[in-house]
């Protein structure tokens, strides 16, 4: 029955979500927000599975196709473009971790819609009886196994595998939404792929690992990506204060002042994604090394912060060139684990086509 349906599926998935929620330890986002976004999702999964109800009825696709085109590419383009208009519209995910708490939301908010359809179709002759006999044996055994066969969040597993490209690399955020997007395409649809085969058992190994590992990583550098974001509103405040100095100072000095802090302000956007160690050393010696204010001193003071802002630049250009750190070795573990997970799909995809 529908109540059935909703209540263990709200149970499961809000209790996913409550998780999520407590491992954000720096800044925890608003749960009127992630409310917000997870409806969002209900929402917008309702209207995908109307639409594709109505084009798609008549429709025969081959297995792969429908594994990797139907389900892997239109599912996350959806999802996809929920955290989108996350990111570059509502500008909520200012640390990485942030990324784990609402793709998390728009997964479980998907997997909730598609598991209570899910459930009402295995259930319906089980209901049927059950209403016309009172014997409710039949549902019952229908809803364990329907509990059972989705009791594994893999839509959550997808999306927060795929999620780590968004949160840890310093190539433009589109296109890292962009990478981020092809590869939860490939792992739902390898999943698809593998659903009925005993390959499946490792697979879904595979994609704890990627997840788990991603949530670590991430939550990991969430920290980083704060003080991050505190000197660089530092830097911001002193390059806001050169600006507005009257015509009575150095003109050379203000422009080498703004140029060094416009370089500082770019660089720290580099040290995000660098690795812990490098980061503590850097933030400790931003921390002593920072002339702030910078105008305390007068002119004096003006000419002295030149200097230290010179050593500021200098230390990020070293940091800079120097990046062979725990995260390329990081990186380079998931790519080893997509790389499995791709001789995994590709072996079963051709032994099933031959």
């Amino acid at each position: 029955m529908l109540e059935d349906a909703v209540i263990i599926n709200a149970l499961l998935n809000v209790g996913l979500i409550a998780l999520i929620f407590t491992l954000d330890r720096f800044e925890r986002e608003s749960a009127v927000e992630l409310a917000k976004v997870f409806f969002l999702s209900i929402t917008a999964t309702f209207g995908l599975t109307f639409v594709k109800a109505l084009t798609m009825e008549n429709v025969v696709l081959a297995p792969a196709v429908s594994a990797y085109l139907e389900a892997g590419f239109f599912e996350e383009l959806l999802k996809f473009g929920i955290l989108a208009w996350v990111l570059f519209r509502l500008r909520v995910c200012d640390e990485s971790f942030d990324l784990v708490v609402y793709m998390g939301t728009i997964a479980l908010g998907f997997a909730f819609f598609e598991n209570v359809n899910y459930y009402l179709r295995i259930t319906a002759p089980g209901t049927l009886w059950r209403t016309l006999t009172a014997d409710a044996s039949l549902y019952n055994t229908q809803l364990a196994t329907a509990v059972a066969a989705r009791l594994t969040p893999v839509h959550l597993l997808i999306d927060l595998a795929a999620v780590f490209l968004i949160g840890r690399g310093d190539r433009p955020r589109w296109a890292r939404v962009a990478a981020a997007f092809f590869a939860a395409v490939f792992l739902h649809g390898t999943w698809n792929v593998l659903a009925d085969e005993i390959w499946i058992i490792p697979y879904t190994f595979i994609l704890t690992v990627l997840a788990t590992t991603s949530i670590v990583l991430l939550s990991a550098s969430s920290k980083f990506h704060r003080r991050c974001s505190d000197c660089e509103a530092l830097v911001d405040n002193n390059l806001f204060l050169v600006r507005s100095l009257g015509h009575d100072w150095d003109e050379e000095d203000k422009r080498k002042a703004v140029e060094a802090l416009h370089r500082i302000r770019e660089g720290l956007g580099r040290v995000r994604y660098l690795g812990g160690r490098e980061q503590r050393t850097f933030f400790r010696f931003f921390k002593d090394t920072f002339p702030s204010p910078l105008l305390s001193r007068g002119r004096a003071g003006l000419a002295e912060g030149l200097e230290n802002l010179g050593q500021i630049l200098r230390r990020l250009e070293l940091l800079v060139e120097a990046r062979t750190d725990w995260t390329y070795y990081a990186g380079l573990v998931i790519a080893l684990v997509f790389a499995a997970a791709l001789a995994l799909g590709l072996s079963v995809a051709v032994a099933y086509f031959l």
